[in-house]
């Protein structure tokens, strides 16, 4: 969900309004996701590593969430409704209720 979210912002062809936020470092991620990181970074989209390595990737990814949250002022997310992949976005988007950021959430089939 999170590379085809990826592709479709790049293919807006406006690079420097995408950022995006890894629970861990580069090294950390699968080959396909270095490869549209890798080009993302050419592309001069803002890749932001939290590094958080040494922990497991749920907790990297509530610091994750936690970090995007306290630099947006709006929320759109793409949610798959497969509750083993949605656990960690459905947490997110209710954080981001509770601290008072507008939400907007697509459920993917």
């Amino acid at each position: 969900t999170n590379r085809a979210v990826i592709r479709g912002a790049m293919k807006a062809a406006r690079p420097e309004l995408l950022s995006i936020v890894l629970p861990q470092s580069l090294a950390k991620q699968d080959e396909e996701s270095r490869r549209l990181l890798r080009q993302c970074l050419d592309a001069g989209v803002e890749v932001i590593e939290l590094s958080n390595d040494d922990l497991p990737l749920p907790d990297a990814a509530h610091f994750c969430n936690s970090h995007i949250l306290d630099r947006v002022d709006r929320l759109v997310s793409f949610v798959s409704l497969a509750p083993s992949q949605s656990e960690t976005y459905r947490s997110l988007i209710d954080e981001a209720k509770e601290q008072g950021i507008s939400t907007t959430t697509f459920y993917l089939d």
